[in-house]
């Protein structure tokens, strides 16, 4: 599973239309947060990510917030 969002993280990066993202529910872990971190960095485009009901920690989210304060959308 940790791949395959690894891949997804990567092409959302040059994302130039999808604006939600709901991916409540997947079983998405901290360790998978950096990918999708590294992706909000890059990312001008996704205005909401969903991440409700996944076993997400706060040191998990910490990789979140970092990278929402270099995002401009």
């Amino acid at each position: 599973r940790g791949d395959s969002i690894q891949r997804f993280a990567q092409a959302l990066c040059h994302n130039k239309s999808l604006q939600i993202l709901d991916l409540s529910s997947n079983g998405i872990e901290d360790n998978q947060l950096l990918y999708l971190a590294a992706m909000l960095q890059k990312n001008q485009t996704l205005l909401v990510l969903g991440l409700a009901d996944n076993p997400l920690t706060n040191h998990g989210i910490r990789f979140l917030m970092q990278a929402l304060r270099t995002n401009r959308t």
